[in-house]
């Protein structure tokens, strides 16, 4: 069951004055003008999968994410960050909230792809990496040699077809390493896309992170429904460490992999 999760609590800062704290970018109509960024995605979502998609945001923004829904009729679980925990919390609320044996695929809601069907290929492989155990990164064939953007190097195929081992990640390079990168055709810009299933992710982060996932499931096992929301447990949340899940997992893990898109992607980052 692949279940898509959209991570939508982002604040959007390298957008400003356009994309405000109390209205970020994913909320507004900046590449299609009948749709929000996150509109767009949660359109992609049902393009991609019959599961209805999770949302995790904050309290900030959740009326917010609640009419953008509303607006395209659909239903969402949406659950609610009481602090920011970066994105490894995030996605284990969702891994929780899907559970065990889901395959989630996860999602910013804030970035445009333009070739759905270049998507759903790289999906269908990902997905059948996440099933045999492995944690899938999206690696986008890099255009030009940009600095904004962490790298992912490629390394060995595996045993399922489209993916490879990520032999290194790298934080956003100077100009110099960014066109060297480029030249040796290896390295992929990190696209913080990711498919893997509940219970590898959690499993791995607790690996390297046990005290976390504990106070995560804490947290999630004092969820309450409100509405059209779900709130797990503060305090719980709070003790968390705040990593995101490059530095929490895929770094550390060696069930990381990479498949490659290129589906004419972008986060629409910067003016």
């Amino acid at each position: 069951m692949l279940v898509p999760v959209i991570l939508c609590g982002g604040s959007g800062t390298r957008l400003w004055p356009q994309s405000r704290r109390a209205y970020p970018k994913q909320f507004h109509a900046l590449h299609d003008p009948d749709h929000s960024l996150l509109q767009e995605t949660i359109i992609r979502a049902g393009q991609l999968s019959t599961q209805p998609p999770i949302l995790v945001t904050n309290e900030e923004h959740r009326f917010v994410v609640a009419e953008q829904c509303q607006q395209l009729g659909i239903t969402a679980r949406i659950l609610l960050e009481p602090t920011s925990r970066n994105t490894s919390a995030a996605i284990g609320l969702a891994a929780l909230e899907a559970g065990d044996d889901s395959i989630l695929f996860v999602m910013p809601s804030d970035h445009v792809i333009k070739n759905l069907e270049q998507l759903k290929h790289a999906l269908n492989n990902a997905s059948n990496a996440a099933s045999a155990g492995y944690i899938c990164t999206f690696g986008i064939k890099p255009t030009h040699p940009e600095t904004g953007y962490g790298y992912i190097r490629a390394g060995k195929d595996i045993e399922v077809d489209g993916i490879q081992k990520v032999a290194q990640f790298t934080e956003k390079p100077s100009l110099e390493n960014a066109e060297s990168f480029i030249k040796t055709g290896e390295y992929h810009w990190n696209g913080g896309m990711f498919c893997l299933r509940a219970d590898v992710f959690l499993s791995e982060w607790s690996r390297f992170d046990a005290n976390s996932v504990e106070h995560l499931r804490q947290a999630f096992a004092q969820r309450s429904i409100d509405q059209d929301f779900i709130r797990v447990g503060t305090e719980a949340f709070e003790a968390i460490t705040s990593e995101s899940i490059d530095y929490a997992v895929m770094e550390k893990t060696d069930l990381a992999t990479m498949v490659a898109l290129d589906a004419a992607w972008s986060d629409i980052g910067a003016w």
